[in-house]
């Protein structure tokens, strides 16, 4: 947009609001195109075909195979075209009288999505002529001009774009059958796998004369490798920890068949530069949990946790002896003078959070600590005795 056109706007913005017409606009291309996606949707829904994702990955691959591959020549010529529409779209942004700053495809995206607001709300009386052209320092229909010239760039830009794309789909398919059967569905890699072609498309420059399929595969990788590591493992490691892994991996099968034999961790270790307590913690990091519902071999009614022992859980034959030797112990305590008592609960822990020192029950009974050894002897005594010896025998170790 040529910016000498704006200056008959400053004028206009300096228009009573009263005095201000407001044009009727007719319908946008932007919602033209929600209502087509709305009866799609419908249509869909509607027709009740069920298809399980065995029969679209397969309808997909086929589709992926009616694809022509590109040649060397095509590839630039291809390139360079989307390249060339994608700087038109960005002129024409950055043309706008209300454009500031750096033109970005974020940016690109956040102004369309304006420009169909603002229009929106004007044709729904929610905002005047006159304010509108305060906010854009554009008129109504240039507006619309605008937006539909606009929407017509992006929309070659798009074809162009999913041109260059599907020829290249073949690739992504190709990296992610390298990581099938780790845990993650090959539609889920295939799917993320589209997602590092589509940065790549973004990020690629035609004119340093690498060959796109190179340059993708980078991306292709990286995008498939994040999914992995996001959705592969059931715990979760960092991307660059995943990549250690997968490095251990090679190392190993590298020198068995080197060696003949399975490597040691210190071979394993200086094959990589690496200590072997790193290697040691990178083995560890990539063994998968077991589910503790899992069956045992041919005996499924049986589970792995059945068979564990929970160490933190008592035996029932050492809780009945401990509560038997306890209901004892507490027998024996009453035979003694409550002030012996009380000191040996309190020195022992018997009863109590914890056991106390001498000092302690000494500045509770206001005694001195000689005082309390001297009972805490006597009491002992008693329950040495060897009537009572023979049932106490298990906590009677002075």
């Amino acid at each position: 947009m040529n910016r000498s056109q704006t200056q008959p706007l400053e004028k206009n913005m300096e228009m009573n609001p009263a005095e201000d017409p407001e044009p009727e606009l007719e319908e946008t291309p932007i919602e033209a195109l929600e209502e087509e996606e709305e009866e799609m949707e419908e249509t869909a829904s509607s027709s009740g075909t069920v298809q399980t994702f065995a029969d679209i990955l397969a309808r997909y691959l086929r589709e992926m195979d009616e694809i022509s591959l590109y040649s060397t020549e095509e590839e630039v010529a291809e390139a360079r075209q989307v390249a060339e529409l994608r700087d038109d779209l960005w002129r024409q942004v950055a043309e706008l009288p209300f454009v500031k700053g750096e033109v970005t495809e974020a940016r690109v995206k956040q102004i369309l999505e304006e420009i169909g607001t603002w229009l929106l709300q004007y044709r729904r009386r929610k905002i005047s002529a006159w304010a509108l052209r305060r906010r854009c320092r554009m008129s109504p229909q240039r507006l619309q001009a605008a937006s539909r010239s606009l929407l017509l760039a992006k929309r070659r830009l798009e074809a162009k774009r999913n041109e260059f794309i599907e020829a290249n789909l073949r690739l992504v398919v190709k990296i992610a059958n390298r990581y099938r059967n780790r845990h993650v569905s090959l539609s889920d890699l295939i799917q993320e796998g589209n997602l590092g072609l589509l940065r790549a498309v973004e990020k690629f420059d035609w004119q340093r004369g690498f060959k796109f399929s190179s340059y993708a595969t980078w991306w292709i990788h990286q995008a498939v490798i994040r999914a992995l590591a996001e959705k592969g493992r059931l715990i979760k490691v960092p991307i660059y920890f995943t990549e250690r892994i997968r490095r251990v991996d090679r190392m190993y099968q590298s020198l068995s068949r080197e060696l003949e034999k399975e490597p040691s961790l210190a071979e394993l270790a200086e094959g990589m530069g690496l200590e072997e307590r790193e290697v040691t913690n990178l083995i560890l990091t990539s063994k998968e949990p077991i589910s503790l519902e899992a069956g045992l071999g041919d005996l499924e009614d049986i589970s792995l946790a059945d068979v564990l022992e929970d160490a933190r859980v008592e035996q029932a034959d050492e809780a009945l002896k401990r509560n038997s030797l306890v209901d004892e112990l507490e027998e024996a305590l009453k035979m003694l003078s409550p002030r012996e008592e009380q000191v040996l609960r309190l020195r022992y822990g018997l009863g109590e959070d914890q056991d106390h020192t001498l000092e302690e029950i000494g500045a509770q009974f206001g005694v001195s600590r000689e005082r309390v050894r001297q009972i805490e002897q006597k009491g002992l005594r008693k329950l040495r005795h060897p009537t009572r010896a023979r049932l106490l025998k298990a906590f009677l170790t002075h």
